[in-house]
């Protein structure tokens, strides 16, 4: 391939890091502002999904664009197509940051046993997040591999989460709920970043490893 396909791919993989910083800036104010009862944070997490969604279109045009001009084979392909199934997963990770912002403009304040146990999951999470990206731009299979393995902590924080929660005085059901909702959006979030965990395996290395773990 040309000098030109070449630069196409570096921007593609500048956009996915400027996308996949934003998603995590978000996700990481969202669980803040959850946390402190913070509803102008939230408001702002909220609005910036909008940001996310037009990268999302952009990066995609950019993707259907290569696809027609260059034809990529092999391994290039697997990268442009990855690229396009990683935009989609970001997309739908800041999404779920509005969620969580959404919940954190109710005004209700977290038991301190809730917001030990989301800032626990959270901090769990977002270091998924973070790995699955490296193990992206790094090309790593093995780092990949480490995301994949580390969803089955953040599922069994989920259980403690909702155990804990069930167990709770029902005098503030509103608070259970919600503790329940973000909870579940920090688990889906994970899921996301299991799912790049394994976009990454099939461009390095053509292995299908979905469903495996």
């Amino acid at each position: 391939m040309n000098k030109h396909f070449r630069r196409e791919l570096e921007q593609l993989t500048r956009d996915i890091l400027v996308m996949g910083g934003l998603a995590e800036t978000a996700v990481s104010r969202a669980v803040r502002s959850y946390l402190e009862t913070d509803a102008a944070a939230a408001e702002s997490v909220i609005e910036g999904d909008a940001e996310l969604n037009a990268m999302e279109l952009r990066i995609e045009e950019e993707v259907l664009k290569i696809l027609s001009l260059y034809a990529p084979t092999a391994r290039d392909l697997r990268y442009v197509v990855g690229v396009f199934k990683i935009t989609n997963d970001l997309e739908r990770v800041g999404d779920l940051a509005a969620n969580i912002a959404e919940r954190a403009k109710l005004g209700v304040e977290a038991s301190p046993e809730a917001q030990r146990d989301i800032a626990d999951m959270a901090k769990t999470v977002l270091r998924m997040f973070r790995e699955s990206l490296d193990s992206f731009v790094k090309e790593d299979r093995a780092r990949a591999e480490q995301v994949l393995d580390t969803d089955d902590q953040v599922d069994s924080k989920l259980s403690k989460i909702y155990d804990a929660e069930r167990k709770r005085d029902a005098g503030n059901i509103t608070e259970t709920l919600r503790a329940l909702s973000v909870a579940k959006h920090l688990e889906r979030i994970a899921d996301h970043a299991t799912n790049i965990a394994e976009d990454v395996i099939y461009m390095v290395s053509g292995d299908v490893v979905k469903h495996q773990y």
